[in-house]
């Protein structure tokens, strides 16, 4: 079954990942902790202390999401998500986001419709999946195109950059 997130009659303090009798696996908090921990290595927060913090749990909280031995509520994954810049949906869920909207929109500003051919075949196969893309997102990764990064690199510096998303 897949881990749904949502805020149910239990009230704020659910667990995300909860099923339909209030219960999930092993495989889905493992699956959840995954995602929350390379959701926290890729945005450059290699401390979990201080992610914790952040975050306003214990820093013994997050060893347990990391590890699959307890889930986030939902109000926690708000924060993991704003933190990290990923989307609760593919923190819970690891369901790719659809981006195509805010590229095709970006294609219709003055940057994205400059940008070269080879330069949005590059963007259009950004490993982008759980990211929260913007225009601002796609003008900084058009720079990283420009100077050479890797589409990994790419999507990294992109993401961090534009978490201030002055656009879009």
């Amino acid at each position: 079954m897949s881990p749904v997130v949502e805020v149910g009659a239990r009230g704020e303090g659910d667990s995300v990942g909860d099923d339909a009798s209030g219960e999930e696996t092993a495989e889905e908090r493992q699956a959840i902790g995954r995602r929350i921990h390379q959701a926290r290595i890729a945005s450059a927060q290699d401390n979990a202390s201080a992610f914790a913090r952040e975050i306003g749990v214990q820093p013994n909280s997050v060893y347990r999401y990391e590890r699959g031995e307890q889930t986030p509520s939902v109000p926690v994954l708000a924060k993991i998500a704003a933190a990290t810049g990923r989307t609760m949906e593919w923190l819970a869920t690891g369901a790719e986001d659809t981006t195509d909207e805010v590229y095709l929109r970006w294609l219709d500003t003055p940057i994205g419709g400059t940008a070269s051919v080879a330069a949005r075949r590059f963007l259009e196969t950004l490993p982008i999946a759980g990211y929260e893309v913007s225009l601002r997102f796609y003008d900084l990764a058009l720079a990283a195109f420009d100077h050479g990064m890797s589409q990994h690199e790419t999507v990294r510096a992109s993401s961090l950059t534009g978490k201030a998303r002055g656009r879009g």
